[in-house]
């Protein structure tokens, strides 16, 4: 915790920033769970992502992107979802793009890395990553 004031940015899941604030992760505590780590001194953004839905709180508010509603029997292996996750999260974060951009890439790299079943198979170049999930649905969640 005392790290956070010096933090630009925290992309987390919901167990791990569950955990650090000492609230329930579910789905209706994203935002006081994200509310609370960006009062702790992140500066930037706090980004929390579950398996249902990525959620983001910065200067420009709090931004939920639902995950993807793939078929069943896509998913190979979930190693690596999350990393892969951060990974988007990270490229929109310095190409400057919205926060709902940021939580759209991320939720699809996330699918790549669904696809395959180990934590590298899965991942493909941005173009590729956005050809596998234009079919895809999201999942219909309001926070």
């Amino acid at each position: 915790l005392p790290c956070l004031a010096y933090t630009d940015n925290v992309i987390i899941n919901e167990v791990e920033a569950g955990a650090m604030t000492g609230i329930e992760p579910t789905r209706e505590n994203l935002y006081k769970i994200a509310k609370t780590l960006k009062d702790y001194g992140v500066k930037e953004r706090v980004i929390i992502h579950t398996p249902e839905v990525g959620v983001c709180l910065s200067e420009n508010g709090f931004t939920c992107v639902p995950s993807y509603d793939i078929p069943a029997g896509f998913i190979k292996g979930t190693t690596g979802a999350g990393d892969a996750f951060c990974a988007g999260s990270l490229i929109g974060i310095y190409r400057g793009d919205t926060d709902e951009e940021i939580l759209s890439f991320a939720s699809a790299a996330a699918v790549a890395a669904l696809s395959a079943a180990d934590a590298v198979s899965g991942m493909r170049s941005e173009e590729q990553i956005k050809e596998l999930c234009k079919n895809f649905n999201r999942r219909k969640i309001c926070l």
